[in-house]
């Protein structure tokens, strides 16, 4: 999984930012996500007719990995929200310092992994074939390592940063699915 996000988004209620004038642009946030996995399966391989072919599989691990890279920009502007309560830093910076990037680096051992798929094939002619397949994977949820580091920088190029570890201040999981239709012309 990788992506990268502009605007805003949170699980907290930000409707006091709707009566600000506040201008988000940029990008915001950079996430990505790997997984390693070695795995052990049974595949199951079934000639119903002369037309009609079944496949299915079954995979899984305890020993599976993923590293996570997770970066929060800071977006251009800085702001304060002092709105029915308490103070809301929102893109503010350190003291002496124009911006600043959070980098959250995160590695995780011994996952559990589970893969379930199923096809079916249907032999239009002796070369042209029709599947249908469906395939699930499941990394469940496991905690580990935790790198945060803050890097304060200037316009000018200079700045400084803090880092902080925690072994056990991180936690993925993932799971995935796709159904498909498909076409293989044998020539």
């Amino acid at each position: 999984n990788s992506y990268d996000a502009t605007g805003i988004y949170s699980f907290y209620d930000l409707s006091y930012l709707r009566a600000q004038d506040v201008e988000l642009y940029g990008q915001n946030i950079s996430y990505k996500q790997e997984y390693y996995v070695p795995y052990i399966g049974l595949d199951l391989k079934y000639n119903l007719s002369d037309k009609w072919k079944f496949t299915s599989y079954i995979r899984g691990s305890l020993w599976a990995w993923g590293e996570a890279e997770d970066i929060h920009h800071n977006p251009s502007g800085s702001y304060t929200v002092n709105d029915n309560g308490p103070s809301y830093l929102v893109g503010a910076t350190a003291d002496g310092y124009d911006d600043y990037d959070d980098y959250y680096n995160d590695k995780i051992e011994n996952m559990a992994y589970l893969s379930l798929g199923m096809a079916l094939d249907y032999f239009l002619l002796e070369n042209l074939i029709v599947t249908f397949s469906a395939d699930f994977q499941k990394y469940f949820r496991e905690t580990g390592e935790n790198e945060a580091i803050v890097y304060y920088y200037n316009d000018d190029g200079s700045g400084s940063y803090i880092n902080e570890y925690d072994s056990s201040g991180a936690g993925m999981s993932n799971y995935s699915y796709m159904v498909s239709l498909g076409a293989t012309y044998i020539f």
